[in-house]
Order: C-alpha cells, then sequence, then structure tokens
C-alpha cells in the first residue's frame, strides 16, 4: 500500500487513526497492539508470514544473545549467526517472483535490534569519521521498568501502571514493523523509540500532534504528487534509450533524475515522520537538504541519515577498529598523523570506506550498476577525505568558494544517481557522455528546462520541512494556515494519478 494513495489516505488512516485513540484509553499495551495490528494490515496479507516469522526468530535471538553477556565468545558467534540469517532472508525475498515490500529496511532494523542486545555495543567515534556518527550508549529497558543504567533509588521512583505496560515483548514488535517507516525507512533503532514508548504520554491525545503530523504527511504528498511524479516525462524516456539522446535531453533526463529522487524520497520521508508524529511517535529525521552539502561527506550526513548511522556504527567503525588494532601490533601509528601518510590513509580510510560503501550500493540492490554506485561514492568519499587531510590551508568562507563546493558536490552525486538509475553501465556512460551532441528534437524542451529551473530554485533557495514547521515564522495551528493547508491538500489529493508508488 502506498502512502500517495485514495485507499490509504481516505480509507485506512482514518480508520487506524480512531481506532488508535479509541483503544488508546484502555492503556499503553492496548494501543501498542492496535499499532501492531494495523501495520501488519498496511503489509498486506501475503507476505504478513514473513514479517512475522521475521520478528518471532529475531526476537528468539535476541534474548538468547541478552542472556550470553557472561560468555563474549558465545554472544558473538549467535550474533553472527543471527546477522547471516537476515541477510540470507533479505537475499531470498530479493528473488522471489513477488518481491518483498521493505525488505532491505525489515533486515538492517532486525539486525540492529540483535546489535542492540549486545551489552552495551557501541563504538568510539572515528577521528576521521566517513559517514555520520551515533551518539551515546545503546540502552535496554529491562522488563519494561526502565533503562539499565538508571536504577530506581527510592520509592517515589518505581514505575507508575502505565509504565509497566511497556515490556520488551509489546516495544520491539511495533518497532519492527510500525508502518510509517516499514517500506521505506528511516531505519530505526530499539534506542530510537524506546523511551517514548515507556512514557504514557505518547499514548494519549494530543491534538498539537495530529495537527503537527498532519501538516508534515501533507508537505510529503505534496512533493511526491506535484514535485517527483510529474518528472517522469522527462526521465522515463532518457533513460529508457540514452544512447539515442542529444547532449540537452540527456543532460536534462539526468538532472531530471536527481530532482525526481531528491522529492520522491524526501516526499516519503515527510510522509513517514508526520504519520508517526499524528500517532504521538517522533521518528528520527532521516532528510536534512542534502544538495545543500558542500562536500560529498556532509551529503552523507544529510541523505538517509538513518542508514548513513547504521553503515557507520555497524560496519565502518569496527573495520577501523580492527585495522588500528592490526597496525598497532606492527608497531604502526593511529592517530591524525598517521592518517596522513600514504599507508595509514588507505588501511584506516579507504579500505573501511571502500567495503562500507560496497556494501551501501548492494542493500539496494543485486545489479552491478548497484554496486559500481556504492564504489564510486566510496572513490568521491575517499577524494574528500584526501582533500580534507592534505590541503593547503583551510576552507575558504567565501559566497564564490562555497557556491564552488555545492556545485562540485551536487555534479559527483548526479553521476552517481545516473549509475544508480541506469539499468546498464553503458547505459549511464551514454546518457552523462551525451551520445549525439546535436540539438534536441523534442518539442517540449523549453517547457521542461523552464520547470528543472523551477525545482532548481526550490531545491537550493527554500527551506527543508523541518526548518518550515519549526522556525518562529513557520507553521502554527492557526486559521490563515488550516485554510492554505486545507486548499494544498485539495491540490495534492487532485494530482494523485499514473504512478503512485515511491521510487
Amino acid at each position: 500500500m502506498s502512502f500517495a494513495s485514495y485507499g490509504f489516505l481516505f480509507v485506512f488512516l482514518p480508520v487506524a487513526l480512531a481506532g488508535y485513540w479509541l483503544v488508546a484509553r484502555w492503556g499503553p499495551a492496548a494501543a501498542m497492539g492496535w499499532l501492531i495490528v494495523c501495520s501488519l494490515a498496511f503489509y498486506g496479507a501475503d507476505h504478513v508470514p514473513f514479517l512475522l516469522l521475521s520478528i518471532a526468530a529475531n526476537a528468539l535471538l535476541g534474548l538468547w544473545i541478552a542472556q550470553t553477556d557472561a560468555r563474549p565468545r558465545a554472544q558473538t558467534a549467535i550474533l553472527s549467526a543471527g546477522i547471516a540469517l537476515n541477510l540470507i532472508g533479505m537475499a531470498v525475498g530479493r528473488s522471489l517472483d513477488v518481491p518483498l515490500p521493505g525488505i532491505s529496511f525489515i533486515a538492517f532494523t532486525q539486525i540492529g535490534y540483535l546489535l542492540d542486545q549486545r551489552g552495551n555495543f557501541t563504538l568510539p567515534v572515528m577521528a576521521g569519521r566517513v559517514l555520520a556518527t551515533s551518539n551515546g550508549t545503546i540502552q535496554r529497558l529491562r522488563a519494561g521498568i526502565g533503562p539499565r543504567d538508571k536504577p530506581r533509588d527510592n520509592e517515589d521512583d518505581r514505575p507508575s501502571r502505565d509504565e509497566k505496560f511497556t515490556p520488551l515483548y509489546m516495544t520491539y514488535p511495533l518497532m519492527a514493523v510500525f508502518f510509517p517507516h516499514l517500506i521505506a525507512g528511516p531505519i530505526l533503532r530499539l534506542r530510537d523509540v524506546e523511551a517514548q514508548f515507556a512514557d504514557p504520554n505518547t499514548w494519549r491525545f494530543r491534538g498539537e500532534n495530529l495537527a503537527a503530523g498532519g501538516f508534515i504527511l501533507l508537505i510529503g504528498l505534496l512533493k511526491k504528487t506535484l514535485l517527483a511524479n510529474p518528472l517522469s516525462v522527462i526521465v522515463t524516456p532518457g533513460f529508457a534509450d540514452p544512447g539515442a539522446l542529444g547532449m540537452l535531453d540527456a543532460w536534462m533526463a539526468a538532472v531530471g533524475w536527481s530532482f525526481q529522487l531528491y522529492f520522491d524520497f524526501s516526499g516519503y520521508s515527510d510522509m513517514a515522520i508526520g504519520l508517526g508524529r499524528m500517532f504521538g511517535v517522533r521518528l528520527p529525521e532521516n532528510f536534512a537538504s542534502p544538495y545543500k552539502a558542500q562536500s560529498v561527506i556532509d551529503y552523507w550526513q544529510r541523505w538517509h541519515i538513518t542508514l548513513t548511522h547504521f553503515l557507520m556504527s555497524t560496519v565502518f567503525n569496527p573495520l577501523t577498529l580492527a585495522v588500528m588494532r592490526w597496525r598497532r601490533a606492527r608497531g604502526k601509528g593511529t592517530n591524525a598523523a598517521a592518517q596522513r601518510r600514504l599507508d595509514g590513509f588507505c588501511q584506516m580510510l579507504l579500505a573501511p570506506l571502500t567495503v562500507t560503501m560496497a556494501l551501501a550500493g548492494v542493500w539496494h540492490g543485486t545489479g552491478w550498476n548497484y554496486v559500481a554506485f556504492g564504489l564510486l561514492h566510496a572513490a568521491f568519499l575517499g577524494a574528500n577525505h584526501a582533500w580534507r587531510l592534505f590541503r593547503p590551508g583551510p576552507r575558504s568562507g567565501r559566497w564564490h568558494a562555497v557556491l564552488g563546493r555545492v556545485a562540485l558536490t551536487y555534479l559527483c552525486v548526479l553521476v552517481g544517481a545516473a549509475v544508480f538509475r541506469s539499468p546498464t553501465l553503458n547505459g549511464a556512460w551514454s546518457l552523462l557522455a551525451g551520445a549525439h551532441a546535436g540539438i534536441s528534437t523534442d518539442p517540449h524542451v523549453r517547457l521542461h528546462a523552464a520547470w528543472l529551473f523551477c525545482l532548481a530554485a526550490i531545491v537550493w533557495g527554500m527551506p527543508n520541512t523541518r526548518q518550515i514547521v519549526t522556525h518562529a515564522r513557520g507553521w502554527q495551528p492557526t486559521v490563515p494556515w488550516a485554510v492554505a493547508a486545507g486548499c494544498a491538500a485539495t491540490l495534492g489529493l487532485l494530482s494523485l494519478g499514473g504512478t503512485h508508488e515511491f521510487v
């Protein structure tokens, strides 16, 4: 089921909301149970058995991992087996004739849960961070009475009856299947929601949550229907036969695809966060104006933020720590000065980077274009880090320098996006090279170019959703905003048509 569909907006969502606020009167456990049932219904009857099997298997593995804190070798073996089983399940799911929706996100959510069950699974922030970092120590609820490292010292601090209704056997399944993030993220970790689920106020109706969540949902819907979907008339023909395109048409198709992906993904992220907010749950931010980034490193800290955090904490950091241990055992340095030497740079940055980004590419799909996408971004990140470490002076803050950095970053992202979208590497090369440098034969070329310029103005000149909602002059639940939102919602709903699925 797509968020941008009449069935979801006019049937599923109203029923889910109305039932939720009615059932929540019976307590948090009833509210959580209702959301689990709604999420399974959202996923679809054909796929529910797989989802239930995945939850049951990972719940058992998680309990097993938590019970082996005193036996680190056994715990590591169980954790490794659990990760392997989830990755195998992801591969099998992709090979089915009817692919399972969101299989990659489900697999990473389950892997994150298993990692969180390993006592105090946390890794230090590396000096030369590549993507982004996860801060803080993993905290787990114990029997629904609070984090382990925050014992209750007196009688007054004992949990209320409502708090006791959020044990792990309810928290984990809801975290795993909560429908706003189920299909395309954000990737949730238990630490992202456990404190919210343990708070009785989460399960009480608040008009502010409903209004703010609905407004964010509306922004995402408009991005999808008004900005992303219409670009298919430029993108689809261009990537279908890139060798027949002129230079202008080819680059318009590439730029159009980058904008379609931008508004499609940011629209989905907004809708997911808005839906979560309507149910009182604050999902983590997953998209923060990535095309305004001034480096590829900065880009990956803004684009698919939860995926970046996941890869940083579970792939790059462990690999880098292993390399550092290997270097220390041989008497080699691991400090910043060592990173500036060729061997240290290649071993402590470039090698972990390449593995991490190659896995990021494979996570998106099984074609060679996805592998090439990951390796290409590994090269971009490696070059970015080399410049960061070896550049002769500080970075200039002048407007033309900032503009140049943003343009260069977008060019790198554009090339990567074209490789990602093209079914073959030759097709991507033909598109980017503009196989025929002749004059465009598209009678609508001027209209398409004007539309792309308008979208560019929105991308680089407008605030993002979070800034709109939180800014002092931004969203407020007032009558003028309600009228404006109603008109925008009407326009968005009238634009529903064609391809509703998110890219």
